[in-house]
């Protein structure tokens, strides 16, 4: 008579484990089942010891999880199929027959039990093991969470849905994706416990991680994987735009700067508080509105030891004071006359978005042309003169800086995670500093026409 359960155990370099594995497999209380080895070029003793059972042999050389797995079950005959890692060992000796109990319900395409760690596992992975895999039994029909590290499959809904033989990582997630989709359910059975060393991600292996990402986007639903709370809409949030000037404003002209920039501002979308940080009284009654609340800043800030970001931080917490917290601070220096219309936005968006901690404008360097001296010795940065090289970005906070008021208060502008956007016009970075600077500035605001440099976003961020 043909065994009634196929058990198929995939492995690879796994000498500390298949023993252990396999003695526990052979003092199962339930005795009708057949042992498959499906072997991935083990260069350690695994099969040598795997031969002292009575198991069956195949090998693979092009390992995937689901193709390995298919391979062990098309040669055997049973009618449940139990898929087990070398390096699980089942608790007790009724694992196998507390998975089996399960099939008696015709509506399970499957089963998976639960893995608890050992004492020398990671905090890590016992952490995610035990959270993973809790003591309530349960039917699942959405929920696609399933585990080939100790699961049972029924052989009509494989011979129906075999496992994914393409996919690098969670063959078993994609199984079961496709088995509720088709209308079956999923168990889990607590009573069937195994012990997994290194528990479900591996103890931090991040490689593994970024590829178990990229299989899940692409079962997963989109709006999952890639939401953004409503309330992380710009439009429900509170920005304030923080302008620090020094002395009395440059005007170039007919255009005074710190006017054009305070409406640039007052007209970018989500920005809900414009903040001019002033030395002169005068100005501070003059540009006040409903929109732009000026601070005066005193005399101890405009000394030489003092810094931008002390003003900054400054201005921030005397608006706090009045009363306006910001969820987002945006930092615009006002000599900077061509800043392109919508990167503000785009900044504050990009932040939002990225879930980083701040998002600057920036330039990007060939890298050939810049270079580092160290030592007395001046050696070149990036990839040399190489064409195809990756190019090095610049910062240019002054043109636009979105971050969040923590930073600020803490002296910083920069937090530790930065998304860069792109500007790639140099006319748009071009900051009012000196007399040339100043000549090149009035020239380029005479001759700007309607729809040039000055407001055409497209041509100014480029694509990411």
């Amino acid at each position: 008579m043909m065994p009634n359960l196929a058990i198929v155990i995939r492995t690879r370099n796994e000498e500390r484990w298949i023993g252990h594995c396999l003695r526990m497999v052979f003092r199962q209380s339930h005795k009708d089942h057949e042992v498959v080895i499906v072997d991935n070029g083990s260069t350690d003793h695994t099969l040598s010891l795997a031969r002292q059972f009575p198991v069956r042999i195949e090998a693979i050389d092009e390992f995937r999880p689901g193709r390995a797995l298919n391979q062990g079950i098309r040669v055997t005959s049973g009618r449940f199929i139990v898929c087990l890692s070398a390096h699980c060992v089942p608790k007790d000796t009724d694992w196998l027959a507390n998975l089996v109990r399960n099939l008696q319900d015709p509506t399970i395409a499957g089963v998976y039990g639960r893995q608890i760690p050992v004492a020398f596992s990671t905090d890590a992975d016992k952490r995610d093991l035990l959270m993973t895999f809790g003591l309530d039994h349960r039917i699942q029909r959405k929920d696609a969470l399933f585990h080939n590290a100790n699961s049972l499959v029924r052989r009509s809904v494989w011979e129906e849905i075999p496992f994914d033989e393409d996919v690098t990582n969670i063959e078993d997630r994609v199984w079961a994706k496709a088995v509720l989709d088709a209308g079956h359910y999923i168990a889990y059975e607590p009573e069937a416990e195994v012990y997994h060393h290194h528990g479900i991600h591996q103890d931090r292996n991040i490689d593994r991680c970024r590829s178990v990402v990229k299989v899940l986007q692409g079962i997963e639903s989109q709006q999952i994987l890639n939401g953004i709370p409503e309330v992380y809409d710009p439009e429900t949030l509170s920005v304030a735009a923080l302008l620090p000037v020094r002395g009395q404003p440059e005007i170039l002209g007919d255009t005074d700067l710190l006017a054009k920039c305070i409406e640039s501002v007052a007209q970018t979308k989500y920005v809900r508080r414009t903040v001019p940080i002033l030395e002169d009284p005068d100005l501070v009654d003059a540009l006040a509105s409903d929109s732009v609340t000026p601070i005066l800043r005193p005399p101890e800030l405009s000394t030489p030891e003092k810094t931008m970001m002390d003003v900054l931080r400054f201005g921030l917490e005397e608006l706090e004071s009045r009363g306006f917290i910001p969820d987002v601070v945006l930092y615009a220096n006002y000599l900077y006359p061509f800043r392109p219309e919508g990167l503000l936005r785009t900044l504050v968006t990009q932040l939002l978005q990225t879930g980083l901690d701040t998002a600057v404008a920036a330039t990007t360097e060939n890298s050939g042309s810049l270079w580092v001296k160290t030592d007395g010795e001046f050696a070149q940065i990036g990839g040399g003169f190489d064409h195809e090289a990756e190019p090095l970005f610049r910062a240019v906070a002054g043109l636009g800086c979105a971050t969040y008021p923590q930073y600020v208060r803490d002296g910083r502008l920069i937090g530790d995670r930065v998304e860069l956007v792109p500007v790639t016009h140099p006319l748009h970075t071009l900051k009012v500093r000196d007399d040339f600077s100043r000549w090149v500035a009035e020239a380029s605001l005479e001759m700007e026409p309607p729809g040039s440099v000055g407001t055409d976003l497209s041509s100014s961020i480029s694509e990411r």
